[in-house]
């Protein structure tokens, strides 16, 4: 094969592993073709028109407004979009003669077969072992958080704060990750274990919270009630780490053949007005990458005739899974970061390896491995390592130079700083603009959950009715968990991370009472008493400030006892045992409340 074909297939191969997300092997496979189809279509464009680079630039930056903008038609799209600008990143670079498009054609056939069969039969997707490595690791951070006060306490030592918060901070964020992998698990497991799992991740997740919370206020010296709380969060720590083992073991043994499946889960997207292009978020994104990546393309030619792509690729990738300005300065700044730090330490490397191929080669391995295994952790360290790796491949090419590398920190601060400047200027989207619209369509399933809880209907559609719906209210909060997290990232502070840290905590709190109603409506009714508080909690969702002091009072002693003491141990009850459902009811009204109060309240 020429050297473009072996390059098209090398870097397609991982390009198609890594983009095509579909759900299943028959649909990853449909989308591979069509990737395939695309990608060969843009490469023989600009191996025709004469490797002109204005005809060039305007191949790639179509091919660029197309692969944005088909994002709204599904994950399938998505993929296939940017698997296209890659394979026209790749002809714009090779400048491939037409009298090699056979060869690629071959080449790109190749390599999605090679990305298909390892992606599904050498190294298949496992959701439920990555479940359960993930719980793991919570698990093992909450013991020895728990542990490590409890020895303080019995010594009589000031607790080390740094560690405890770590160990918290280290278990919580296990347990969100956890929490990613349940959607994927729906084939392999029934849906009540699932919704008991989620119930469980959040139980873990709030035990946490409060030992890290009453630590804090505590010292040595402390004695009486204080250390009594504190004493009792540990108890109720140990508790639930035993309710979530027993239910992470029961996992083997769960059948989800004849339980009704979860509907697939889709965005959330705001709606757009028909006929008007603007008030679609993907073809204003489009015009936003298209502008971005052109200011780029032409500064990048300025510094670099012949690496000019650098800057086009940062352009195009730092606007991948954003929504808002925040999200995009967020990305733009970390790939800089790591290009930079990456940079430092690939000159070092390269040096010290001197394009040996026996210490390049597990080094590139290991560190491409490392990139893509923390993706989804830390875009930075992603970069960080992709810089390395190219570093020493560039070694091993014999074109390692530090003025090569300083050069990709131009063009990539060129590209990030250009997209950056687009997002903030060309129709532009608020980052807390964006959050509350969120914020609002969670707010919106939860209350139609609400409304699907008090509907007359038959036991079996009930059922799956509120299966869909509390599947849509999850996705809403994932929705409004990626359109918040620019609010809790290191460019924001004050007031915009206050409020984005509590409303967070209200989604997650009222996402949690909601799966408490579905189990315990999914199959019967509401009672008369029960309806009129659901329609209380309904009414002030509608009308929040008019309602904010209305509490319906269910009779019964959970509604009417407000106390914290009396919350505290109804959330350590195993609230899915039949003699407790008429307390799962009560109790999950009492929380929904106390969340609205807390809301209307907060400043």
């Amino acid at each position: 094969m020429p050297v473009p074909a072996y390059a098209v297939a090398m870097l397609t191969a991982l390009q198609g592993a890594v983009a095509i997300k579909d759900a299943t092997a028959g649909k990853r496979a449909v989308s591979r073709v069509f990737a395939a189809l695309c990608g060969f279509a843009v490469i023989a464009a600009i191996s025709l028109v004469e490797h002109s680079i204005l005809h060039i630039s305007a191949v790639l930056l179509g091919v660029i407004f197309w692969a944005v903008f088909i994002r709204q038609f599904g994950a399938r799209w998505q993929g296939v979009g940017a698997f296209t600008f890659m394979c026209g990143v790749i002809a714009a670079f090779l400048k491939a003669p037409d009298t090699d498009l056979m060869d690629i054609a071959i080449s790109l056939a190749l390599s999605g077969f090679i990305a298909h069969f390892v992606r599904n039969f050498v190294l298949p997707e496992r959701p439920i072992q990555d479940f359960e490595r993930a719980i793991r690791a919570s698990l093992l951070s909450a013991d020895r958080l728990q542990v490590g006060v409890a020895r303080s306490l019995q010594a009589g030592m000031a607790i080390d704060l740094r560690e405890t918060t770590q160990l918290a901070r280290r278990a919580q964020e296990a347990a969100f990750l956890c929490e990613s992998y349940l959607p994927a698990m729906s084939e392999a497991v029934d849906v009540k274990l699932a919704d008991l799992l989620a119930m469980r991740l959040f139980d873990l997740r709030l035990a946490i919270e409060r030992v890290l919370d009453d630590a804090l206020k505590v010292d040595h010296k402390t004695s009486g009630p204080e250390l009594a709380v504190l004493e009792k969060q540990l108890t109720e720590l140990r508790d639930i780490e035993v309710k979530v083992r027993a239910d992470v073991a029961s996992i083997g043994t769960s059948s989800s053949a004849l339980s009704p499946k979860r509907p697939p889960s889709v965005p959330a997207a705001a709606p757009s007005p028909r006929g008007s292009l603007l008030a679609n978020p993907f073809f204003r994104q489009a015009v936003q990458v298209t502008l971005a990546s052109a200011i780029a393309m032409t500064v990048g030619l300025v510094l670099s005739p012949e690496r000019w792509f650098w800057a086009v690729m940062t352009a195009f990738l730092i606007f991948s899974n954003t929504q808002s300005r925040g999200a995009v300065a967020v990305r733009g700044l970390n790939r800089a970061l790591g290009t930079a730090v990456g940079i430092c330490v690939g000159i070092g490397l390269a040096t010290l390896v001197h394009g040996n191929l026996y210490w390049t080669i597990p080094l590139v391995t290991i560190s491409i491995f490392a990139a893509f295994y923390l993706m989804m952790l830390s875009y930075a360290m992603m970069t960080f390592l992709i810089t390395i790796a190219l570093s020493l491949i560039y070694g091993i090419l014999g074109e390692f130079t530090p003025g090569l590398l300083v050069l990709r920190l131009e063009e990539t601060l060129v590209g990030a700083f250009a997209g950056i400047i687009v997002s903030l200027a060309v129709l532009p989207q608020s980052t807390r603009g964006q959050a509350r619209q969120a914020f609002d369509r969670f707010l919106s399933a939860f209350e139609k959950l609400l409304g699907d809880i008090v509907a007359e209907e038959g036991d079996a559609k009930r059922h799956s009715r509120l299966i869909a719906s509390v599947t849509a209210l999850d996705t809403a909060r994932a929705s409004f968990v990626d359109a918040a997290s620019p609010m809790q990232s290191f460019i924001s502070f004050g007031a915009t991370h206050r409020w984005a840290y509590q409303n967070l905590k209200y989604a997650s709190t009222l996402a949690y009472a909601a799966h408490l109603l579905e189990r315990r409506f999914s199959h019967v009714s509401p009672n008369e008493q029960e309806q009129q508080a659901i329609a209380g909690i309904r009414a002030r969702l509608a009308h929040p400030a008019e309602n904010n002091l209305e509490t319906p009072a269910l009779e019964n002693p959970v509604q009417n006892n407000l106390s914290a003491s009396v919350v505290n141990d109804l959330a350590a009850n195993d609230l899915a045992a039949n003699d407790s459902a008429d307390d799962t009811a009560a109790y999950a009204i009492t929380l929904i409340h106390q969340t609205l109060d807390r809301h209307d309240n907060a400043p």
